[in-house]
């Protein structure tokens, strides 16, 4: 039996989301995490990169833990990007 997911992330102002489906033509959600964000997003623009990458370790982590998904390793995601301030933005970190 194949045991691969599709695990997409969401990152609101609100909250960060991943989410893991598995199956053929027609996919089963098997798991989802969410951790809270405290202003590390505003506006869909990343203002605290250290909180949404604290959250992105803790979810990843609860993911591999949840029962829907383990045991199982995340090797990457599907990434949304959205919102009706959506733009980029040049920075070197």
């Amino acid at each position: 039996m194949d045991n691969r997911h599709i695990i997409a992330l969401e990152i609101g102002s609100s909250a960060l989301k991943l989410a893991a489906a598995s199956g053929g033509s027609t996919l089963t959600l098997d798991a989802v995490e969410t951790v809270a964000l405290h202003g590390g997003v505003r506006y869909g623009r990343i203002q605290n990169i250290d909180e949404v990458s604290d959250a992105l370790t803790r979810a990843c982590e609860a993911m591999q833990g949840a029962p829907g998904f383990a045991p199982g390793q995340i090797t990457g995601v599907y990434a949304s990007v959205g919102g009706r301030s959506l733009a980029t933005v040049h920075t070197t970190v």
